[in-house]
C-alpha cells in the first residue's frame, strides 16, 4: 500500500496540472460574479465567436436594453456594439464589477448620455439617482425581472428618467407645469422665490406688491406633507380678495379709483380735489395725511368738521367754554398754524386784565404757564378766579403788608412801569417823616434780613424810638 500511495499522489497531481493547462488553453481567468453561471468551456460560444477570442453578438442578445439603445441609435451605447470588451472586460475574477471607467466613475462625463450635471447635481453620488425606484424604462424593468436573483438594479445605470420628477417628488401635486426649470434651478431650489418672473403669471406684481413675501398671498398649506404654498386657484380679481375693505363697501370695489400699489396704500393716492367737498383744505390742512382725519374706524363715513374740536384736542382744557363764542378756536388761531396766535393787545384790553406798562414786553408764556395742580394740570392757564399781582408775582415782602388791619396793595407803592417804588406816603404810617428824616435813605432804616427763602427788606414792624436807630455817641458828637 505504501508503494501505491505515492503513485496515486503523483497521478492526481498530474491530472490537476493537466486540467489547469487545459483550462488555460480556453479561459484566461475567472468570470465576474454576475457571469459565473457561464463558467465552463461549453458556454464560451455564448459570448465569443467560434474559434476566436472576439466577442460575438451574444452580449447585446442578452443585454436587451443595450441592444434597444444601439438599434435606436440613442444613449451612450449607440455606437459601441462591436466594442463591449473595451469597457466591460471579463475573466478578471469574481470580484470584478465588469465596468472599466477610463477616468474613474466619479469623473464620468455625463454629457455622454445627454444629461449634463449642473449645480448641486455635480457633487451627488451616482447612486443617489441611479437606484431602482427611479428606473422608469420598461426594457430595463423587464430585464431586472428576468434575473430576480441578480442585483441588476443595484448595478445598472440604465433606465432612469431624465426629468426632475424622475428623482424628485412633485410637491406641487400637478398644480403647476412639469417644466420645473421654468421656476427652479439646480443651484438652489428656493432661488425661484427671487428669480421667478411674476409677469408670466396671470397676476402681475407692481409697486409694493413686489416687496410682499410670497407666503402673504400663496399661503402655506400645513396639512400637506411637506407643507407647500398654494400656487394656483387664488382669488385676485379685486383688491378685496386679499385686502380688507376698511370703507366697508361705501365706495364700491374699484379701489384703483383712489389707490395705487406704487408707494403704499395711503402714500400714492391718486390726486383728489378736496375743494369739491364741503370742507376745502387750507393752510396746514392741505398737507395733512388723509388718515389723520379719515380714520379707519369711520369705515367710509365722513368725519365731523363743523368745529375745530371735532378733530383737535382742546389744548386749553375748556377754559374758554364760558365765552359767548364757546371758545371758538378761530378767534385766536388759524389753519396756518396753532402759533403764532392772532390774539392781539386790543383783544387783551377786552379781557379782565388790561395790559399796560412793562406788561407789554412780557412774552405770553411767562404769564400763561402750565397749571401745576388740579384737573387741568399741564394746560396753560388762561383763567384766574382772582386777578391780583400775586396771581403772577411772588410777594417779595413776605406778606408784611397783607397782615395789617388795613392791608396795602401792590399798586399803593408800585406801578406796572417798574417794580422799583414809585410812590409811598410815609405820612399814613405810624412814623411820619419830618426834619432830617425826610432826606434819609430808606435803606438806612429798612435793613435787609434773611430767612429760609433768601434776603428781603424789613418794612414792618420797625421800632420807632430814637435809641433804636441813634446811639449815645452819635448824639454827643
Amino acid at each position: 500500500m505504501y508503494k501505491i500511495y505515492p503513485k496515486l499522489v503523483l497521478w492526481f497531481f498530474g491530472l490537476f496540472i493537466f486540467k489547469g493547462i487545459l483550462n488555460a488553453q480556453f479561459s484566461p481567468g475567472e468570470l465576474a460574479k454576475v457571469h459565473s453561471f457561464l463558467e465552463g468551456t461549453n458556454n464560451c460560444t455564448q459570448c465569443h465567436e467560434v474559434g476566436g477570442k472576439s466577442l460575438s453578438s451574444g452580449c447585446v442578445e442578452c443585454h436587451l436594453p443595450i441592444k434597444m439603445r444601439i438599434d435606436q441609435n440613442q444613449g451612450f451605447h449607440k455606437d459601441k456594439q462591436e466594442d463591449c470588451g473595451k469597457c466591460h472586460p471579463d475573466h478578471n475574477s469574481r470580484e470584478f464589477k465588469l465596468v472599466h471607467w477610463e477616468k474613474g466613475e466619479k469623473k464620468y462625463d455625463h454629457l455622454n448620455v445627454g444629461f449634463d450635471l449642473t449645480g448641486k447635481h455635480k457633487n451627488l453620488e451616482c447612486r443617489k439617482c441611479h437606484i431602482e425606484k427611479n428606473i422608469v424604462e420598461s426594457s430595463v424593468l423587464n430585464w431586472v425581472k428576468k434575473y430576480p436573483n441578480e442585483p441588476i438594479s443595484e448595478r445598472t445605470f440604465l433606465g432612469v428618467a431624465n426629468t426632475c420628477s424622475g428623482c424628485h417628488e412633485d410637491i406641487h401635486r400637478d398644480e403647476v407645469s412639469q417644466d420645473c426649470a421654468s421656476c427652479h434651478t439646480t443651484t438652489d431650489w428656493k432661488e425661484s422665490r427671487e428669480s421667478f418672473n411674476h409677469d408670466l403669471a396671470k397676476f402681475r406684481l407692481t409697486g409694493e406688491h413686489k416687496k410682499v413675501d410670497c407666503e402673504k398671498c400663496h399661503v402655506v398649506d400645513q396639512l400637506r406633507k411637506p407643507p407647500i404654498m398654494q400656487l394656483t386657484d387664488l382669488e385676485y380679481q379685486t383688491c378685496g380678495s386679499c385686502h380688507t375693505d376698511i370703507h366697508k363697501g361705501a365706495y364700491g370695489n374699484k379701489c384703483e379709483t383712489c389707490h395705487t400699489t406704487e408707494k403704499g396704500w395711503t402714500e400714492s393716492l391718486i390726486p383728489f380735489d378736496h375743494n369739491e367737498t364741503e370742507y376745502p383744505l387750507q393752510g396746514l390742512h392741505f398737507n395733512q395725511d388723509c388718515m389723520a382725519c379719515h380714520k379707519e374706524e369711520l369705515a367710509g363715513l365722513l368725519p365731523s368738521f363743523k368745529q375745530c374740536s371735532d378733530c383737535h384736542v382742546d389744548k386749553h382744557g375748556g377754559q374758554f367754554s364760558e365765552r359767548n363764542d364757546k371758545g371758538a378756536c378761530e378767534s385766536c388761531h388759524t389753519v396756518g398754524g396753532f402759533i403764532p396766535t392772532t390774539y392781539s393787545f386790543a383783544d387783551h384790553d377786552q379781557s379782565r386784565f388790561k395790559l399796560d406798562g412793562s406788561h407789554f414786553a412780557i412774552p405770553c408764556v411767562l404769564c400763561h404757564k402750565p397749571i401745576e395742580d388740579g384737573s387741568l394740570k399741564n394746560y396753560a392757564q388762561f383763567k384766574w378766579a382772582v386777578l391780583q399781582c400775586n396771581s403772577c408775582h411772588t410777594d417779595v415782602h413776605r406778606k408784611q403788608f397783607t397782615q395789617r388791619n388795613n392791608p396795602l396793595l401792590c399798586k399803593d407803592c408800585h406801578t406796572t412801569q417798574t417794580f422799583l417804588m414809585a410812590k409811598f406816603d410815609h405820612e399814613k404810617t405810624n412814623f411820619p417823616l419830618d426834619g432830617e428824616h425826610i432826606n434819609v435813605s430808606c435803606t438806612k432804616c429798612h435793613l435787609p434780613e434773611k430767612d429760609w427763602n433768601g434776603n428781603y427788606i424789613r418794612y414792618e414792624p420797625i421800632p420807632h424810638k430814637c435809641e433804636n436807630c441813634h446811639s449815645f455817641n452819635e448824639k454827643k458828637s
